[in-house]
């Protein structure tokens, strides 16, 4: 169990910092205007923080009814389908969306 909760903990910190390094040209590259780049960066990085205030709770109560180890493997499973959605984002909304998937998903 400790090296579950060590490899969740891994790919949830993995999840939310991957992101950074090329996010300007992943925002540019969704069609946003070079004057917003800044903003757009912000709120696509920021959506995969504001989706855990919903998912949290959720994940919480799943884990006190059905064991500590499904759930986890389970948020591990939606991190993997939610990096690919943003990979195939052609879209700033679909790229949001992926990102608030990310975290509502797997909320560990």
């Amino acid at each position: 169990p400790a090296i579950a909760v060590l490899s969740v903990t891994l790919s949830e910190s993995m999840l939310s910092s991957v992101l950074f390094p090329f996010l300007p040209w992943l925002v540019r590259d969704l069609g946003v205007p070079a004057d917003s780049v800044a903003l757009y960066s912000g709120l696509l990085s920021s959506a995969f923080n504001v989706s855990s205030l919903a998912g949290a709770v959720v994940w919480g109560r799943l884990s006190d009814v059905h064991g500590r180890l499904p759930v986890l493997a389970l948020g591990l499973g939606s991190n993997a389908v939610s990096m690919v959605l943003l990979g195939l984002s052609a879209s700033f909304p679909q790229a949001v969306a992926a990102r608030l998937v990310a975290e509502c998903l797997n909320g560990n």
